[in-house]
């Protein structure tokens, strides 16, 4: 059976008894790190906005920064 695990979005909120113990965390491409201390969930790219795709973690990936129209990832 699966279970629903309830993530804390933004500001958001739950109705009341639901707390979540999760946070979402954006993990996008131009992220330059992310420091979290607590459980969370990567949010990775969504293919939305435009990136500049020029962190020192991206920039290595040729086909990453590639992969794009207008900026906007095509993954």
């Amino acid at each position: 059976m699966a279970n629903l695990i309830p993530i804390k979005y933004h500001k958001l909120s739950y109705p009341d008894g639901i707390e979540p113990k999760i946070l979402e965390v954006a993990g996008h491409f131009d992220v330059k790190f992310i420091n979290v201390n607590t459980p969370y969930s990567l949010h990775t790219e969504y293919s939305f906005m435009r990136r500049k795709l020029n962190s020192e973690v991206v920039s290595k990936y040729r086909e990453i920064c590639e992969a794009n129209k207008n900026g906007i990832p095509m993954l």
